[in-house]
């Protein structure tokens, strides 16, 4: 047997200084004209990093990692200065089980600090995810597709005493069925199913704690009229 192995990483940082303006209205006297009210400044530093790996043919599986920093300072309006940094960790896992028959899950953690100049609108945000799909081709024009997730949010806000602290749980589902006719046209209809769960922490705040389950059905086709469209 035999492997492949693969690692792409990237970075990327810029400084933009803006100068805002604002528009003052005409007077009987003096024409509309711009006036400067302040300067913005936004720093961003992005990296990037990729492993793959190939432990056979049909299997492919992925770590993925994004970090991001901005931070924006204004002169004057200084309520209006945040900072912000982002990371998200996601592993991928493709697996063709046969020709006809596909298999793909997706698990991700992602962590948010948004550091606002007014603390008590600084807040922490950590989301975690797992999802599959199933894809089965088991006909020449027709296959079926499987999805399951499940998505967990919870959102901190430390610097309040943790008082709008929020949780939020979503979990889905979604069948799906496609039929190819004649290579010109392609029919669809999918199926989903949602349940949403939103929860306060604190006792105060109880009174928006909610669970809301929708179902939607969402049929599709499209029609091939020529090479490119």
């Amino acid at each position: 047997s035999s492997y492949s192995l693969d690692w792409i990483s990237s970075f990327a940082i810029s400084q933009r200084r803006d100068d805002i303006y604002n528009i003052l209205s005409a007077d009987l006297r003096q024409d509309s004209h711009y006036q400067k009210s302040d300067t913005q400044k936004l720093n961003t530093l992005d990296l990037h990093s990729m492993l793959s790996y190939y432990p056979a043919q049909n299997i492919q599986i992925s770590l993925n990692d994004n970090y991001a920093e901005r931070k924006t300072a204004l002169d004057k309006n200084l309520i209006r200065n945040n900072d912000e940094r982002y990371n998200l960790l996601q592993f991928n896992v493709d697996y063709a089980i046969r020709d006809n028959l596909q298999f793909s899950g997706i698990a991700s953690h992602n962590y948010t600090i948004k550091d606002f100049s007014y603390d008590q609108n600084t807040r922490e945000l950590e989301n975690r995810s797992l999802s599959t799909k199933i894809s089965w081709a088991y006909a020449e024009y027709d296959s079926l597709m499987l999805n399951l997730g499940i998505d967990l949010q919870q959102t901190y806000f430390p610097k309040n005493l943790h008082k709008w602290d929020n949780d939020l749980r979503v979990r889905s589902s979604a069948l799906g069925w496609k039929h190819y006719y004649r290579d010109l046209i392609r029919i669809g209809n999918y199926v989903s199913y949602y349940i949403r769960d939103d929860v306060y922490i604190d006792s105060l705040l109880s009174s928006n704690n909610h669970v809301v389950q929708s179902i939607s059905y969402m049929p599709n086709v499209d029609i091939l009229l020529g090479d490119r469209l």
